[in-house]
């Protein structure tokens, strides 16, 4: 359903690589915040060996945090209107 449809939505700009049981416990979408930090793991290593591309990196966080947070808004709006 809809929580699937934002677990895809995360993983859909997630260019390293989150494991299976990270995904089944809904890390992803539970918390932004989170899914930011797993997503972006492999890249903020790499800017820590090589350092920081203006215009590139910074706008990849941005995009990255973005595409997050929001699967993580509607998973956390669709499961607050299955209590309700």
């Amino acid at each position: 359903g809809l929580i699937h449809q934002a677990m895809k939505a995360a993983a859909g700009d997630d260019d390293s690589t989150i494991n299976g049981k990270e995904a089944n416990n809904k890390n992803i979408v539970r918390d932004g915040k989170w899914a930011v930090g797993a997503a972006r793991i492999e890249e903020e290593f790499n800017i820590e060996c090589w350092g920081l591309v203006e215009g590139g990196h910074d706008y990849d966080r941005l995009n990255c945090s973005i595409q997050m947070h929001a699967a993580s808004f509607l998973a956390q709006t669709v499961a607050q209107s299955r209590v309700a």
